[in-house]
């Protein structure tokens, strides 16, 4: 038996975002052709202040769909949700903490989103029933191990800690509401499937779990937009046009999208460090990324570039550089990247222009 997760959608209007609906429809196109019968939404399905919800009533109400058996977990932004707010029977709106059949020996613990409450004071709650194997969906946080904001939200709140993990021992544990995609032992950050803004970049996906075997695959989704966030940096190189078309290229690659994705991606470019010719970047930034569109029609951001005065720190600058990229570093939300290192080596070797 398999079932499919994903959460986050934040649906709206379908005139103000056809996006988001375009991408559960793909999710759901995808469950057909795996022959998977089962959806659980971990949150978030609608977005805050949003409660016209005839759109979502009549997709998951196509004859395609209406075999598909949809659970809809309520998240922060779509705390009210009740069943009797929809037509489609195929949905069931989980308004409480409930345990769910799965098979004869697995079940499933669903955990909307309450004000002011933990995961752990509900696992609480559910102790002597969690005596077999179970796997827990929720919407909220999880702290200590793994610790990610989330842009879209402006707080943390409804979390299960690794002390809750340890003591209760689910199977796994799938949660909503950190739009980051993340799969760390039994924890599984699902991730929107749909970017809702440019700090959610890349493909995204949605779950699928088999409950016997214990597997967790991850399913593209095919989005009709892809937001990527870049970095480049530069420097007085003697050429340095070849030299930021050297790391355009790499970037492209790296992305490793195909042809018909890159029609879809909406592209950020920051540029950082000291530059001869700051047009002449911004010019060679703009035909390297010819293939695909910059994101609300921006223009490359070079104001973290200075004016270069001086080539007597080439050498220093290079020597920078080989330490930088020899260091075994790992950027967090204390540590800042290499680019950012580097770029503050550059602003310290050319005096910020000052």
């Amino acid at each position: 038996m398999k079932f499919a997760v994903t959460a986050d959608l934040h649906l709206s209007s379908k005139e103000q975002h056809p996006e988001r609906y375009s991408s559960l429809e793909n999710i759901l196109e995808q469950l057909l052709a795996h022959d998977i019968g089962r959806l659980v939404i971990a949150g978030d399905l609608f977005d805050k202040s949003f409660n016209n919800y005839s759109a979502f009533d009549e997709l998951v109400s196509n004859p395609r769909y209406t075999a598909l058996q949809i659970d809809v977990i309520p998240g922060n932004h779509d705390i009210t949700l009740r069943q009797s707010s929809f037509v489609a029977r195929n949905v069931t709106i989980i308004e409480e903490p409930q345990l769910l059949p799965l098979c004869d020996e697995i079940r499933l613990l669903a955990l909307p989103y309450m004000l002011d409450k933990s995961m752990g004071e509900i696992l609480e709650t559910f102790s002597s029933d969690l005596t077999e194997p179970w796997i827990l969906i929720g919407h909220g946080n999880y702290t200590r191990g793994i610790n990610i904001t989330n842009p879209y939200e402006s707080e943390g709140y409804m979390p299960v800690t690794s002390v809750d993990i340890e003591r209760y021992k689910p199977r796994r544990v799938f949660l909503g509401h950190i739009h980051a995609q993340s799969d760390t032992g039994r924890i599984h950050l699902i991730g929107s499937p749909c970017g809702m803004d440019i700090t959610e970049t890349g493909r995204r996906r949605f779950l699928v779990y088999d409950v016997v075997t214990d597997e967790v695959a991850k399913h593209t989704v095919d989005t009709d937009i892809i937001f990527m966030n870049e970095s480049l940096t530069i420097y007085p190189v003697d050429d340095e046009v070849t030299f930021i078309e050297t790391q355009i290229a790499r970037t492209i690659k790296e992305w490793d999208l195909s042809d018909e994705e890159l029609q879809k991606v909406r592209l950020r470019v920051k540029v950082r460090g000291v530059s001869s010719d700051k047009r002449l970047v911004a010019e060679t930034i703009q035909k390297g990324f010819a293939a695909v569109k910059f994101y609300k029609d921006e223009e490359p951001d070079l104001t973290d570039v200075d004016d270069a005065r001086s080539g007597d720190f080439l050498f220093l600058i290079e020597s920078v550089k080989q330490k930088l990229e020899a260091l075994d570093w790992q950027a967090d939300e204390v540590n800042p990247t290499k680019d950012e290192i580097f770029a503050a080596a550059l602003k310290a070797i050319y005096g910020n222009g000052k």
